[in-house]
């Protein structure tokens, strides 16, 4: 009852609905939310503080920003989802900051293609290592089918690329990566091919910062050849 009160008193001011529709769509940075709104950082700041402690959001850092979304653990996550599925299909208001939060996505897809533009040459020596990624993908997709994926983690999720193909078979799927550069990437493609219930983070494998029995599967692609003691990595992720 009272996590129910406390997340109706969080979401119940035309701002932070306003911030829940908008964070129904995927992560956005305090100050991306700032700018589609139009109001200052502090005031956003004490938005988004009141519905983080009420459970209705929850804070990603990463590096010298910090993200917001729905929350996947606490009750007001749950509850904000159903509110936000009563919210006006068309609402003059609301569809104005979705239009200005498609331009944001627009400048990220920007970024992102001027950071795989820099680094081609890097990215094409890498290809010619491995072995037809296509091969590799599919192998992946007929291991996972045999059984529900569930929760997953992405452990050094890179591009985002197996949150793209397994995602949408998921309940809720979670990439973690050390480079805020490929998790600017990742957020970018997930937006980019609309699957809602995956989200990313700064996270180290070494160092993984999740609970026991959180995640049904977990995924490593791409990663084990890059770190001095796979062994170790894949005792954490059991």
């Amino acid at each position: 009852m009272q996590d129910l009160l406390e997340a109706l008193r969080a979401i119940a001011e035309p701002t932070r609905l306003r911030v829940l529709s908008l964070c129904r769509t995927g992560e956005l940075s305090v100050g991306e939310i700032c700018l589609i709104l139009g109001q200052s950082q502090p005031r956003i700041s004490r938005h988004l503080k009141l519905m983080v402690d009420a459970g209705v959001l929850e804070r990603i850092p990463e590096g010298n920003v910090v993200f917001h979304r729905l929350s996947n653990s606490a009750r007001g996550g749950e509850i904000a989802r159903h509110i936000a599925a009563l919210l006006p299909a068309h609402d003059e208001t609301l569809d104005a900051d979705i239009s200005r939060l498609a331009r944001i996505k627009a400048e990220r897809i920007e970024k992102a293609q001027a950071y795989f533009k820099d680094n081609a040459e890097h990215w094409d020596q890498l290809r010619v290592l491995h072995i037809d990624e296509a091969e590799v993908e599919r192998a992946i997709t007929d291991v996972l089918m045999q059984a529900p994926v569930g929760e997953m983690l992405d452990i050094g999720t890179g591009t985002g690329r197996m949150l793209e193909l397994l995602g949408p078979t998921a309940d809720r799927s979670e990439g973690i990566d050390t480079s805020p550069a490929m998790l600017r990437i990742a957020r970018t493609n997930i937006d980019r091919v609309g699957v809602p219930n995956c989200s990313v983070r700064q996270g180290d494998l070494h160092q993984l910062s999740f609970s026991r029995h959180t995640f049904d599967t977990v995924v490593i692609h791409q990663v084990l050849h890059f770190i001095e003691e796979p062994g170790y990595a894949i005792e954490q992720a059991a």
